[in-house]
């Protein structure tokens, strides 16, 4: 008798999600009891896809996470792949800081770093500050984030003239682009 769990099939991530994640491939036709409710696979689904659990009409938010990721491009029925094919990516960087009680700006540090004086007296430095977004969902407060150090007074950004010391180079990446990886 082995003490090895077996991997369930699929994962939710928030009980007001419409849609599981596959983690392994799963073939179309399989039946699997979801909320104590058979839902029939309308087609293979590959490990990392989504597919929906509930009926999701054209036009009404996917949810993954608790939060919607795109809309429905059509009706989308319990078993059925979700994909680029029937989900639009609506999103949209909010300009607005919704929380009422966001943090208080932090006190200004004694900023230090780790440099090295070129030949000719210059200070060089290798630093860099990365506000990365891994999923589409943290995009907005990454570019919250960024909006906030380049109001700091001249510590981060691009390259100036405009400041009397050197800035640490600021770079912003998301690496959600699409639908399909959310």
């Amino acid at each position: 008798m082995s003490n090895v769990k077996e991997m369930p099939d699929y994962l939710r991530l928030h009980a007001d999600d419409n849609v599981v994640i596959a983690t392994k491939p799963l073939v179309a036709g399989q039946v699997l009891r979801i909320d104590g409710n058979p839902i029939t696979l309308a087609a293979p689904i590959p490990t990392g896809h989504k597919f929906a659990i509930r009926p999701i009409p054209a036009q009404t938010p996917v949810r993954k996470y608790g939060q919607p990721i795109g809309i429905a491009r059509e009706s989308i029925q319990p078993g059925c792949h979700v994909h680029t094919h029937n989900l639009q990516d609506r999103h949209r960087v909010a300009e607005t800081i919704t929380s009422t009680n966001p943090p208080a700006k932090p006190s200004p540090l004694r900023r230090s770093f780790q440099g090295y004086v070129r030949p000719d007296g210059r200070i060089g430095t290798r630093n860099y500050v990365a506000v990365l977004s891994t999923v589409n969902c943290s995009a907005t407060v990454c570019h919250k984030i960024v909006a906030r150090l380049m109001n700091s007074v001249c510590d981060v950004g691009p390259m100036s003239t405009a400041c009397s010391r050197p800035r640490t180079p600021l770079v912003v990446r998301s690496s959600s682009t699409d639908a399909s990886t959310r």
